[in-house]
């Protein structure tokens, strides 16, 4: 359906307007009413063109929506599973804590969590995989510059 416009008015509609000033003498006597221009009578009007079918409102009866959401949930964090990390010669647990965690305080943590294969925190057995805990934030994530 191709779209209609309004028909093209020949004559401004400012045509026929006095401004306050036209015809008075006396400055504080009331300006006088303004005529109505005739091209804004409703008669005068062209419809708004019609609408696309897309736009229409279906024809069959509207179904009532009894969805009601079961409670508010809140996303749900799944913690990370600990991360493998195989022992460097030179390596302790402060440096390694430091430079995979951010913080050299969680060294009793991986000792901890690997009590099963380190007997003692200072003694790191070169070659042997232990588990790492993991981050809690990774907004803190930042590089740490050191000797490998």
């Amino acid at each position: 359906m191709p779209l209609e416009l309004t028909p093209r008015i020949d004559v401004s509609p400012a045509e026929g307007l006095r401004t306050p000033a036209d015809d008075r003498s006396d400055p504080t006597e009331p300006p006088a009413p303004l005529p109505i221009a005739p091209n804004y009578a409703l008669e005068n009007l062209a419809p708004p063109p019609a609408l696309p079918v897309s736009f229409h409102p279906t024809l069959s009866p509207v179904q009532p929506n009894d969805w009601r959401p079961d409670a508010i949930v809140k996303p749900t964090v799944q913690p990370r599973p600990p991360r493998p990390y195989r022992i460097r010669d030179r390596d302790t647990l402060e440096l390694i804590a430091e430079r995979l965690l951010g913080d050299r305080q969680k060294a009793s943590e991986i000792f901890e969590a690997n009590r099963n294969i380190l007997s003692r925190p200072d003694l790191l057995p070169v070659g042997v995989t232990i588990m790492l805990p993991p981050r809690e934030n990774r907004s803190e994530l930042q590089p740490v510059s050191g000797p490998r």
